[in-house]
Formats: structure tokens, sequence, C-alpha cells
């Protein structure tokens, strides 16, 4: 079980859990390829009986920055094309894989949603993010927080967002197909013997804070995915054919439980 696990208590967030897989969990990719969909299906079924995590759904990526809201309805299902999910559903874990990309884990800090659709009572909301380089570029952390304040009536100061692990700067090094959609961050980006380096964290706080997130509401992990090889998989250090990943995943469980 990886040591993101958290389960936090008290007035923050009563009953949060949330937190990604470790390489030894195995691969939770969900693939098209039929016999890789069910390797993965099957470490994620394994990981959530261990997790006790009865209720989820999944994303299924797009790579882009497209967010869909979910309910109970969709109870063990996959999201496709999509890269973030949200949900005021007490009990149901939202759920996506990651390997090198970010995880972002967003709760409200102290107030109940309110859905402009029908009441879902009794539960905050909560949201996550897959935040690759396409994502970041597409500011996926700012629609997320747009969506669930359009969704839920929830003020960004009242959010909470938490980075997971994922490539840092020290090995994300980038061509000019990439660095291009990143100029408007030059304090993101370095160069070290004429190679150019992006820290995708460290714009995904500037996103989150221009959204209006508070700054003291946005944690990281600090953890890089590359980096920690004993621990997780990395795409660009592993290079794997198919791509090994960990799977990321955020609930809010009922006191009762």
């Amino acid at each position: 079980m990886s040591s993101m696990n958290h389960i936090q208590e008290g007035d923050l967030a009563r009953g949060l859990r949330y937190g990604c897989s470790t390489r030894i969990d195995g691969t939770m990719l969900v693939a098209t390829n039929n016999e890789l969909f069910l390797l993965g299906q099957q470490n994620r079924e394994k990981f959530f009986q261990q997790s006790n995590i009865n209720h989820w759904a999944v994303c299924r990526l797009a790579h882009g920055a497209d967010i869909r809201v979910v309910t109970m309805s969709d109870d063990k299902t996959v999201a496709y094309g999509c890269d973030g999910l949200v949900t005021a559903t007490l009990n149901l874990f939202l759920c996506l894989t990651v390997a090198d990309c970010f995880p972002v884990y967003f709760w409200s800090k102290n107030k109940k949603a309110k859905p402009r659709t029908p009441p879902r009572r009794g539960a905050r909301v909560i949201g996550l993010a897959h935040a690759g380089w396409r994502g970041v570029s597409g500011n996926i952390v700012g629609k997320m927080v747009s969506k669930i304040n359009s969704e839920f009536a929830c003020n960004p100061g009242d959010l909470m967002a938490a980075i997971g692990p994922g490539i840092r700067q020290c090995h994300f090094e980038v061509k000019e197909d990439v660095l291009n959609n990143f100029f408007d961050f030059p304090k993101q980006i370095a160069t070290r013997n004429g190679r150019t380096y992006i820290a995708l964290a460290g714009i995904l706080k500037k996103q989150l804070s221009a959204s209006g997130v508070l700054p003291n509401n946005i944690v990281d992990s600090d953890e890089c995915t590359y980096c920690l090889g004993e621990k997780y998989f990395s795409y660009r250090r592993d290079k794997t054919d198919p791509i090994e990943a960990m799977l990321a995943y955020i609930g809010l469980e009922s006191r009762d439980l």
C-alpha cells in the first residue's frame, strides 16, 4: 500500500481518504486491449478489496482536460474520454491511472456541497484530475475548480488541493513542441547543459492559486515517480510497452462505515 494512503479525520475533511497505489500493487492500466484490460482490472479489484473500497468509478484517460460528474449510478464503471471526475456522493471513490502524470486531489474543506441539480445530501464535494503536460497546458486544475463551483456552488476558497506523485523538473526534459505551451511560466523552466526542463508541479500550484484556491490550501507530496523507482512506475524511466501505471483514488466515507 502506498504511504500516500491517507485517512483524514476532524473538521478539515471527516472521512476523507485519498492516495495512490505503488508498483508492488501491480499495473492498474485501463487498457483497450482485452488481455491487458483484464490484468489491470484484476489488480484494481484486488487493490480495492485490500483498501476496503466497495464503490468506485475510474477514468479511461484521453490526455486532455475534460471533467465528468459521477454519482452512485456510475458505480463500478469506466468513464471513457475524460481526465477528471467530480462527485458529491458519499462512499463513491474516484479513480484514475498515472505513470509520471500528476494526480491532483480536491475536496471541500468545511462546507457541504450544494448541487444545482436535485440534492445529494450529506456529502462534501471531491474531485480527482489527471495532469500530464497536456492537461497542465489545458489548465485542467482550473477547469476542475470551475466545474466544482458551477455544479456544486462550492467557493474556490473552500477547496483543498493535493498534488500527488509525478515526474519532477529534475527529470522532465522537454523539446520545443512541449516547451512552446509553457512560456507563460518562465520561472518553472530551467536549462541545464543545453537541455530544457519544466516544473509541472510548480505550474499546477500557480494555476490552482489563479483559480482561487488559497496557497495554504495547496499541499504537495514532493514525490518524483522517476526518482522513486522502487516505489512507483515511471513511463519515462521504465519505457515499458504497454505502460505500467498506478491507481490514484479519493473518496469521502460516511461516518458509520
